[in-house]
């Protein structure tokens, strides 16, 4: 099952997804990782205009796609700003998104200005990352809950594999 994590810059994409992935691996559920900033790294995408971003969403989709089977929980933590553009990549992928937000300052020079959040209906869930309150955990253990749900256990526990 795919998993994309949507949210401005510092939201708390990737540390959730780590967060996660951590919780599956003692679920016995095998997880990737894939993250928008460390693609960016390896693929040398340091474009952060429309068509940079798109480049990035398109190239953590293709590997989520060539990655998914049916014991595997994969995560893409990417911006994703364009509601279209990643309405059509979930339905592609049969992803579930989770938005997720936060109410500090935005960092100037990465914030998305253009970012279109999701709408309720199109997320599994909304979750604000500066509230490290139960709110979080219950957000936290509902998205787990569904990850193994939909996933078939390996019976053993491996490493997180990030992307």
């Amino acid at each position: 099952m795919i998993l994309m994590l949507t949210g401005q810059h510092h939201a708390g994409k990737s540390t959730f997804a780590s967060k996660l992935a951590d919780r599956l691996l003692k679920q016995h559920r095998h997880v990737n990782v894939i993250d928008g900033d460390q693609l960016r790294l390896w693929t040398y995408n340091t474009d952060y205009t429309d068509e940079g971003r798109e480049l990035n969403q398109a190239r953590a989709a293709a590997i989520a796609a060539c990655l998914e089977n049916e014991d595997t929980v994969i995560i893409i933590a990417v911006i994703f700003p364009r509601r279209e553009l990643r309405l059509r990549i979930e339905e592609r992928l049969g992803a579930r998104t989770v938005h997720l937000w936060t109410n500090r300052p935005p960092s100037v020079a990465a914030y998305v200005t253009e970012y279109q959040p999701p709408s309720i209906d199109d997320v599994l869930a909304s979750i604000c990352t500066d509230r490290d309150d139960e709110s979080y955990w219950f957000a936290m253990d509902a998205v787990e809950r569904y990850c193994i749900a939909n996933t078939v256990s390996r019976g053993f526990t491996t490493s997180k594999e990030v992307l």
